[in-house]
């Protein structure tokens, strides 16, 4: 950048896909997983692995890779304007939200 110049405004656009579902859909998918497991008598070829399979994820909440992609646009964010972002009060929004 030229040394006249100066940075007077930066956005940065983060997209929210590694995040564990809504609370609400969690809980859907729980209680399908489980009514699977209940009345299923058998499973189709390439299907076995549902026997076993727990549904685990929580509700809300970002995913530890979406944590470290957040931490890198931080750290973009930081080192390509030596600022710390301001941010605007989020204290309505989803928890993933808030923490990201």
């Amino acid at each position: 950048m030229p040394d006249q110049c100066q940075i007077t405004f930066a956005q940065i656009l983060s997209v929210m896909v590694l995040e564990d579902p809504t609370s609400s859909k969690s809980t859907k998918y729980a209680q399908l997983v489980d009514r699977i497991h209940s009345n299923a008598t058998a499973y189709g070829a390439g299907y076995s692995f549902i026997k076993d399979y727990d549904y685990v994820l929580g509700a809300d909440q970002l995913s530890i890779f979406g944590q470290q992609q957040m931490i890198n646009s931080g750290i973009k964010y930081y080192d390509g304007t030596r600022r710390s972002p301001k941010t605007l009060p989020l204290s309505s929004a989803p928890p993933a939200r808030i923490e990201s």
